[in-house]
């Protein structure tokens, strides 16, 4: 399922980039990390994969192209093939589970 959102959301991506052709700024690469710095991105990782699990993949899928991808309800209304209020529907409950699993891991919000 990630595969597909993932092919989608690229796909996008590369119409996107065509039909703006707008030069790119250069950006330095970001600093090396420490190994603290590592520890807590490795924790951190397992966490949002965790929270992910709690998912179904229709949330999980939604919320993907929302967030990662930063696609708007109408398009991954289009990528997904499902109308915009499933859509909507499907990022509130993801967004909502996400929550609780954070909650229920002991985690501020």
């Amino acid at each position: 399922m990630f595969t597909i959102a993932h092919h989608r959301a690229v796909d996008e991506w590369r119409r996107r980039s065509r039909d703006l052709a707008e030069p790119v700024e250069e950006v330095e690469p970001p600093p090396v990390g420490s190994a603290e710095d590592d520890a807590l991105d490795a924790l951190s990782e397992r966490r949002v994969l965790q929270v992910l699990e709690a998912l179904t993949a229709d949330q999980r899928e939604v919320l993907t192209l929302r967030i990662v991808a930063d696609l708007t309800i109408e398009q991954v209304a289009q990528v997904t093939d499902k109308n915009v209020g499933a859509v909507k529907a499907l990022q509130r409950r993801g967004l909502a589970a996400v929550r609780r699993e954070l909650a229920r891991q002991g985690v501020p919000l």
